[in-house]
């Protein structure tokens, strides 16, 4: 499943907090509004200390261009078959003007995982000027690897 939204964590003191083991992975594909350019790729990643994140991109079609949304460190709660994750990341168009070819998001999913399959609703807000103020619809995803996070 996927779901982005949320903030980055302060990777800037690494005494801040002791290193953590990943112990258990999945990787997702998801297509998004039901149209296969439109999609992604992600992974959960749940730490020893038992928080997960998920990393990954977001792809879809904007003026004759593949509009790339990349995040990090999102934040997923998983609870039972519910999985609902925030992210934040820098999205590049290069079909837009110079200066605005790059935006900051924030992307949230809310959605059920089970049995290798997933759905739910999505949202991404764009914070540069003539980037879509906000994105919204659904996604269908389907766990290619891994295990251990999701039911």
């Amino acid at each position: 499943m996927l779901a982005f939204t949320g903030c980055k964590k302060d990777g800037s003191n690494p005494a801040a907090a002791p290193a953590q083991n990943i112990v258990a992975s999945e990787s997702w594909d998801s297509i998004v509004d039901g149209d296969s350019s439109n999609h992604s790729q992600h992974t959960f990643e749940r730490k020893s200390d038992g928080s997960i994140t998920t990393n990954g991109t977001w792809y879809y079609s904007a003026q004759g261009a593949e509009v790339q949304c990349s995040f990090t460190d999102g934040d997923v709660a998983v609870v039972d078959t519910v999985v609902i994750f925030t992210a934040q990341g820098t999205a590049t168009n290069s079909a837009a003007p110079a200066g605005h070819q790059t935006s900051p998001f924030t992307f949230s999913t809310a959605g059920i995982a089970y049995n290798g399959k997933a759905y739910g609703t999505y949202s991404i807000t764009f914070s540069t000027y003539g980037w879509p103020t906000n994105r919204q619809g659904i996604f269908a995803a389907k766990r290619m690897s891994g295990n251990g996070i999701t039911k």
